[in-house]
């Protein structure tokens, strides 16, 4: 689901500028109250397309502490993506997500994304094939990085555990748990 962070802001009586922490828990309140497709294992986008600005402490009240949240899994096995961030705007979101070691991507249309936040380097390396390709198992990682599979489905775990890619179990399965492992971006509407 799409939500319009400028929409939502003036509704709390906010305009395009989010700045403090005094105003700002009510933005991200509606955020959570609107949350459902994060739940299904799916993507919740955050649209600041009609935003100018976000200060660093509006940006930890809002977008770190969902990003907090979402990574203790209060929000189920999907994730939140970042769009329509100028530069203004992904200034205040890179400062207070690197600050909480946390990460989200960003999203330009079905295709391109970058990071806004902290990702350890062999992390990014794994989210990069996983995006690629759309998806990614475990078997596939080892062996184009030469890794040994347990690493390999490390590496996917963790990536999972920060909400960076969206996992599905492969029912057909009959020898143990295999997942494969998803670009969010194919989940976008």
């Amino acid at each position: 689901m799409i939500h319009d962070v400028g929409a939502i802001a003036k509704k709390c009586g906010l305009g395009g500028i989010l700045s403090g922490r005094r105003t700002t828990p009510a933005v991200r309140e509606k955020l959570e109250a609107e949350f459902d497709a994060i739940r299904k294992n799916d993507v919740e986008v955050l649209d600041f397309s009609r935003i100018e600005i976000v200060d660093f402490s509006a940006a930890d009240e809002i977008v770190a502490k969902l990003a907090g949240r979402m990574e203790q899994g209060e929000y189920g096995p999907g994730t939140i993506l970042l769009s329509g961030c100028n530069e203004a705007v992904r200034e205040g979101l890179e400062v207070a997500l690197k600050q909480k070691d946390l990460c989200l991507m960003h999203v330009d249309g079905k295709k391109k994304w970058s990071l806004v936040g902290e990702l350890n380097p062999y992390l990014k390396e794994t989210l990069d094939l996983c995006m690629r390709d759309g998806t990614l198992l475990a078997r596939d990682l080892s062996a184009e990085l030469k890794l040994k599979l347990n690493t390999a489905s490390t590496r996917l775990i963790n990536l999972f555990a920060k909400h960076l890619v969206l996992r599905k179990e492969d029912q057909e399965n009959k020898i143990g748990r295999e997942y494969t492992y998803c670009s969010p971006l194919s989940a976008l509407p």
